[in-house]
C-alpha cells in the first residue's frame, strides 16, 4: 500500500480548497433539518428521540454520497492529472483505497457536525445515548445492519447469543459444549408466534409452557444486576 497516506492527505486537502466541501455540508445539514423538523415535525412529536433524524440518512446519502465521491477519479481525469499520479511511486490498490478514506472521513465529519441535535435532544430529554451512538456507527461504518450480541458469564456456567453456545461445567469440574444439537431456525415473528400459542394452549389446556413464570423473574432478577453493577460500578450477587 504505498502511497495511501499522502493520496489520503491531497484528497482530503482537495475537498477544503474548493467549494465542494463547503456546498455538501450545507446542503447536508439543510436538508438534514429540513427532514426532522419540517417533515418529521421533531418538536411536535414531543419525544427525544432521533429516530426520525436517522430514517431520513438513507434518502440523504442517496443523493449526496455519489456527488461527493463521483469526484474521486473524475477530477483526475478533467484536470489531466490521472496520468502524472500513475507516474508517482503509488500503487493502482494505495490509489483506490486513499480515496476511498478520503470521502469516508470527510463524510464522518459532515455527520459530527449534527452534533447540535444531540445536544437538544439530551437538553429536552432522556434520550438512549448508546442506541443513538451505534446507529451513528451503522451509518459511518456502512454496516448493512445493526448486529447486536451479547455473552453470560459466571463462575458454573456461560452462554453466548451469535453463535449460540452454552458452556458448563461437568461433574469432574472441566467446561463441556452443552449446546442443543438443533436449534429451530425461523424469524422473529414465527418464534413469537409460537411463543403465543404456547401460552394460549397453557392456559386453556394446562399445557407445559415453555416459559414459566419462575424463568421471567429470574431474567428480571439479571437485568436489575446489571443495572447495579453498572452504578455500583462492580459485581454484584444474584440471589
Amino acid at each position: 500500500m504505498h502511497g495511501l497516506i499522502p493520496v489520503l492527505r491531497r484528497e482530503l486537502a482537495g475537498y477544503f480548497i474548493t467549494p465542494v466541501a463547503y456546498v455538501f455540508i450545507v446542503i447536508f445539514l439543510i436538508l438534514g433539518g429540513i427532514f426532522t423538523f419540517q417533515m418529521g415535525k421533531w418538536f411536535e412529536s414531543g419525544q427525544a428521540s432521533m429516530t426520525v433524524f436517522f430514517d431520513s440518512h438513507p434518502w440523504l446519502y442517496l443523493f449526496l454520497i455519489p456527488a461527493l465521491s463521483m469526484r474521486l477519479w473524475a477530477e483526475e481525469r478533467k484536470s489531466g492529472t490521472v496520468e502524472l499520479l500513475f507516474t508517482l511511486p503509488v500503487t493502482l490498490p494505495a490509489a483506490v483505497i486513499g480515496k476511498f478514506l478520503a470521502a469516508w472521513i470527510f463524510s464522518i465529519i459532515a455527520l459530527s457536525l449534527t452534533f447540535p441535535l444531540w445536544i437538544t435532544a439530551n437538553y429536552l430529554g432522556d434520550p438512549d445515548n448508546g442506541a443513538i451512538l451505534t446507529i451513528e456507527s451503522s451509518f459511518v461504518a456502512h454496516i448493512e445492519k445493526d448486529v447486536f450480541n451479547f455473552s453470560i458469564m459466571g463462575e458454573k456456567a456461560g452462554a453466548n447469543w451469535e453463535p449460540a453456545a452454552i458452556y458448563k461445567d461437568d461433574a469432574t469440574g472441566y467446561m463441556v459444549n452443552q449446546t442443543p444439537g438443533y436449534l429451530p431456525s425461523g424469524s422473529f415473528g414465527d418464534h413469537f408466534a409460537a411463543k403465543m400459542r404456547n401460552f394460549v394452549e397453557h392456559v386453556l389446556y394446562n399445557k407445559p409452557t415453555t416459559a414459566p413464570a419462575e424463568h421471567g423473574l429470574m431474567v428480571q432478577k439479571m437485568l436489575d444486576g446489571i443495572y447495579e453493577s453498572a452504578a455500583k460500578g462492580g459485581e454484584v450477587k444474584i440471589d
